[in-house]
């Protein structure tokens, strides 16, 4: 194309076509953040938690004694539903013809015995935040950490199905006059925290390493 100024009406106009330099532009939103990928993430951080959480179950129940004096015990995925919620902030609603001490030796027994699984459901969330904002095409502090949060929409639906299925209400015959009468967690206290509050803060964590992670390896002297 020509260099020479272009006339109109015996005078010289500018050309309004951009140059190739300015005609480039950034990725799409799509482009930069990897949105589909994020969300799978999420997804299986949510379930590797939920597997786990029915692994550690299951081996809890054998040798223990905590449901002996119940003949019809809640199911295995039931008790990993209240396991997965408790340990991501949500808390069991027992109604109980007793005082409630049930309710609270319960808790206790099974924070006391997951540990292990509470770290790992941390180091979870954690680890998807770091994946998602390490995989972002861009430089800005703000994409990482914004990007971090497609870990989030995972956690609420899982939250949501745990705490909607795992209510456990006894037989008559198999209940005491003076044990439990149900166990649930109420939907909206899960979605807050297990589904949230919880994810959001751990892959903010999570993004915020792989933000320094990236800063440190991009000023780290070579020699």
């Amino acid at each position: 194309m020509s260099n020479q100024p272009k006339y109109r009406h015996g005078g010289p106009v500018e050309d309004d076509e951009p140059t190739t330099d300015e005609s480039r532009t950034l990725p799409s939103v799509h482009g930069r953040i990897p949105i589909v990928g994020g969300l799978l993430t999420g997804v299986a951080a949510a379930l590797a938690t939920y597997v786990l959480a029915l692994l550690a179950t299951f081996a809890g129940r054998q040798g223990l004694t905590v449901w002996s004096s119940v003949e019809s015990p809640p199911h295995v995925l039931t008790e990993a539903s209240w396991t997965v919620l408790m340990n991501l902030g949500a808390g069991l609603d027992i109604a109980s013809e007793s005082s409630g001490a049930w309710g609270l030796q319960y808790g206790m027994f099974r924070f006391a015995i997951s540990p292990i699984f509470t770290i790992l459901c941390f180091l979870l969330a954690i680890g998807a935040g770091y994946v998602i904002a390490s995989c972002v095409e861009t430089n800005s502090v703000r994409e990482r950490l914004a990007s971090s949060l497609l870990v989030v929409p995972a956690y609420v639906l899982s939250a949501t199905l745990l705490a909607t299925f795992a209510t456990w209400e006894p037989t008559t015959e198999a209940r005491p006059v003076s044990e439990i009468q149900t166990v649930s967690v109420d939907v909206v206290d899960a979605v807050l925290y297990a589904g949230v509050v919880f994810p959001a803060v751990l892959a903010l964590l999570g993004a915020s390493l792989a933000i320094g992670h990236r800063a440190f390896v991009a000023n780290r002297d070579p020699y």
